[in-house]
């Protein structure tokens, strides 16, 4: 059950978020863990029934991600920060030597220690053979770069190089390249390097509509002018949450040239509700008109000719 849950969720995270996982290798620093942190001897029953608690609170909590359970989501996320945290150096040996089973139960859980030191034992579980591994080391990865954490998450941030992400976005299975999307959009910024602007850039044509999703958040991140055609043509996709990631992704670039594209879409006969809402919101942004969230084509055409 485990291992279908966390894979079900993990396929499914592209289309809740608010970035984007081969090219040059960067090898991340190691970061030691405290002193305290390193496990002492462990009698085999007690691990047994550490790595049992450890997955089925992982478990746990990605049953509760797919039933939109919030409150028994941070009760778990609450506890599962303490059970990583009591035995931090014991989580990261297992993934780094444990089963495969373990690997993966522990390349999840990292996610939720809050703890930069937790990044060179999942940069190295990149490198793992198995696919499961891979993809539950990036989404931890990503949820280490969440900005809520603070100072954590900045210096989770400075320990990942984004250029060994990318290689991820090549990756054949489509969830792979979705979570190296996500693990990108906390990475990219303005100075983001054309290497990882050109991989996002055909990311954003994927077959696979989960990723592209990502891809286009993770483009709309950087900021970088020379995305505006991309963001533009994905206002297009068949897939709705792409084009909610467009036009607010539009609205990041702050360019008012995308005003008339955006306003189609309010024309579109059968366009979904929460599209011409995020077009509202974009072009409020670019017409500078706050707080003005109609969804009325002629009133967004008449504020467009007056701001000429």
């Amino acid at each position: 059950m485990t291992r279908s849950l966390l894979l079900a969720a993990l396929l499914l995270t592209a289309c809740s978020t608010t970035s984007a996982g081969p090219a040059p290798e960067v090898v991340a620093p190691e970061v030691s863990a405290p002193a305290a942190d390193m496990p002492s001897a462990e009698d085999p029953r007690d691990r047994r029934q550490r790595l049992l608690r450890l997955e089925h609170a992982c478990d746990q909590w990605y049953a509760a991600w797919m039933q939109q359970e919030f409150s028994r989501m941070a009760s778990l996320e609450m506890l599962l920060r303490e059970a990583t945290s009591k035995d931090f150096g014991a989580v990261v040996m297992d993934l780094r030597s444990g089963s495969p089973r373990h690997k993966r139960v522990m390349a999840a859980a990292l996610g939720f220690s809050a703890r930069a030191e937790a990044v060179p034992a999942l940069m190295g579980a990149l490198e793992e053979q198995y696919y499961e591994i891979v993809l539950h080391s990036l989404l931890s990865l990503y949820h280490l770069c969440d900005p809520r954490g603070g100072e954590a998450a900045k210096a989770a941030i400075a320990q990942i190089d984004p250029e060994r992400i990318v290689s991820y976005l090549a990756h054949p299975r489509p969830e792979v390249r979705s979570n190296a999307a996500l693990v990108l959009s906390r990475l990219v910024g303005p100075t983001t390097g054309k290497p990882v602007l050109l991989a996002l850039m055909a990311l954003s044509e994927d077959t696979e509509p989960r990723v592209r999703v990502h891809a286009v958040a993770a483009l709309a991140a950087t900021r970088a002018p020379e995305i505006y055609p991309q963001l533009v043509k994905a206002l297009t996709d068949s897939f709705e949450l792409v084009r909610i990631r467009a036009a607010l992704g539009l609205a990041r670039l702050n360019n008012a040239e995308a005003a008339p594209y955006l306003i189609d879409l309010l024309t579109k006969s059968g366009e979904a509700a929460m599209v011409k809402q995020a077009v509202a919101r974009a072009l409020s942004v670019l017409l500078r008109a706050p707080g003005d969230f109609s969804q009325d084509a002629e009133h967004w055409r008449a504020l467009l000719r007056a701001a000429k």
